[in-house]
């Protein structure tokens, strides 16, 4: 076993704590939105979802076929800012090459960007700022 599953294990079981501390409030909702089959997607769609039940997050997925256009995963992004129920937006990479994963990622709120990729965040990061959403 690599050192960084105990420390992945530790650092979730501590995520855990401090959701279960904060009693009264409802769990982070976190949703992942994903298109298409694509095998290195699912696989961490999958990790991710593990992570989220060793934590307490609640997460969900939006879901789409490998045809969909960029003005209805917009639709989605939009939809999901808005909803003061979600806490957390990530759109699993890889995108089929159709979808314009910059302007999909440029959609959703910097608060909500659960992996930092949006605009914003990456700008921050770029300039070691502490508010850096990552």
């Amino acid at each position: 076993m690599t050192v960084g599953v105990p420390l992945a294990r530790h650092l979730l079981e501590q995520v855990h704590e401090t959701i279960n501390y904060n009693d009264g409030l409802d769990p982070p909702r976190v949703v992942i939105i994903t298109v298409g089959k694509n095998s290195a997607a699912l696989t961490y769609s999958d990790a991710t979802q593990a992570a989220a039940a060793l934590c307490g997050v609640q997460l969900y997925t939006s879901s789409f076929l490998e045809d969909v256009d960029d003005k209805t995963v917009q639709e989605e992004v939009r939809s999901l800012n808005g909803n003061p129920m979600v806490h957390g937006i990530i759109l699993q990479l890889p995108l089929p090459a159709h979808l314009d994963a910059a302007l999909l990622m440029s959609g959703i709120k910097p608060v909500k960007d659960i992996d930092g990729l949006n605009p914003y965040n990456v700008s921050l990061f770029a300039r070691h700022s502490s508010e850096a959403v990552l």
